[in-house]
Parts: structure tokens; C-alpha cells; sequence
């Protein structure tokens, strides 16, 4: 019926309006949080792509997202604990019975209803099981692009291939060089 159909799109609509909320509230912690990062000092900083080497075994070894805190930047960190301390399990399972009602698969629920934390260090062991090794790096001030080998298989016109590249973005931060963003290619090489 035409009043369901509303009520349906306001639902919509209010979601949309918490998210954008949502995001304003995070970029101005984020802001915030950076403003008041340590000034980064590059003369007392190791190379960025040995803090990357020292990141990726940290984070192979890594049995929480505790071991892993101490290796982010002061607002990656902030905003991490922020949304974890928000974090509520009860919540999270309600929406999972709701999202396991609309058909999403089991993966999605739990992606979707996963801690703040075990999100996070699922990526993070995720993105450094891919590595292979480190093929370049470009400094502008305090911030390093590391491009990387990365393993991951695509089949392009009947041809499988094995290996792209991804850019690691660092941040310089006080005395040292910390992960920051990860974005791959769309080059492929057998």
C-alpha cells in the first residue's frame, strides 16, 4: 500500500540522516584528534618502508586488535577506541537477526555486526596476508605512497593472473612512520 511504501522511505531516510551524522560527527573527531597528533620529526624517523616491514610482522603476529593500537597513529587510534567503546554486542545481534531477515549471508551479517575491533584487525591481517614485498616509495613531507606487490587473483578474458599492486599511504607522526590507507590497482600481471 501507498502508506507502507512511505513509511518504507521514511525508514530510508532516517537512516540516511543518522549516517550523515554519523560521518560529520567522525571527521570532526578525526580533525580534532589530528590537530593534536605529536609533530612528526623526520630526521628521527627510520625509513617508511622499514616501519611498513615492522607493521606487517606486528600485524602476522597480531592476536587482537590490543597487540595492534600502539602501531596507529594518535587519531587513527582515538577514533578506533571511540567506536569500540560504543560498541554494543546486544545491539549488534538484534541487527543481525534483522539483517539475517533480509537474506544478507552469513559472512555479511557478521562483517556488519562485528566489533569495531575485530573488523579492524580482520582488515589489517587481510591486507598484510597479500604483500609480497615493497617496490617503491615517494615522501612528500609526512606523508610516504609505499607501492607494493600484492598477491590477488583475477581471470581477465580467459587468463588468470596472480598479482597486482596496491599503494600503502603512510603518515609521519612524531618519530616514527604508520599505516594509514590501502588502495589497490587495477593492474594485473600473470
Amino acid at each position: 500500500s501507498a502508506t507502507h511504501v512511505v513509511t518504507a522511505q521514511e525508514n530510508v531516510d532516517a537512516a540516511h540522516k543518522r549516517w550523515r551524522e554519523e560521518m560529520k560527527r567522525r571527521k570532526e573527531a578525526r580533525k580534532l584528534a589530528e590537530a593534536s597528533a605529536p609533530v612528526f620529526d623526520p630526521r628521527e624517523a627510520p625509513p617508511p618502508e622499514e616501519c611498513l616491514r615492522a607493521y606487517l610482522k606486528a600485524v602476522r603476529r597480531a592476536r587482537s586488535m590490543d597487540d595492534l593500537l600502539p602501531l596507529m597513529t594518535a587519531s587513527q587510534r582515538r577514533l578506533l577506541e571511540g567506536r569500540q567503546r560504543h560498541y554494543d554486542p546486544q545491539s549488534a545481534a538484534k541487527a543481525g537477526e534483522r539483517f539475517a531477515k533480509r537474506g544478507l549471508d552469513k559472512a555479511a551479517v557478521a562483517h556488519l555486526t562485528a566489533s569495531p575491533y575485530d573488523n579492524a584487525i580482520k582488515f589489517k591481517k587481510d591486507v598484510a596476508s597479500k604483500i609480497i614485498k615493497i617496490l617503491s616509495v615517494k615522501i612528500d613531507g609526512n606523508h610516504a605512497d609505499v607501492e607494493v606487490a600484492v598477491e590477488r587473483t583475477a581471470s581477465i578474458d580467459g587468463k588468470v593472473y596472480t598479482h597486482s599492486t596496491a599503494t600503502i599511504g603512510m603518515i609521519g607522526e612524531g618519530k616514527s612512520w604508520y599505516y594509514a590507507t590501502y588502495k589497490e590497482s587495477n593492474w594485473f600481471t600473470p
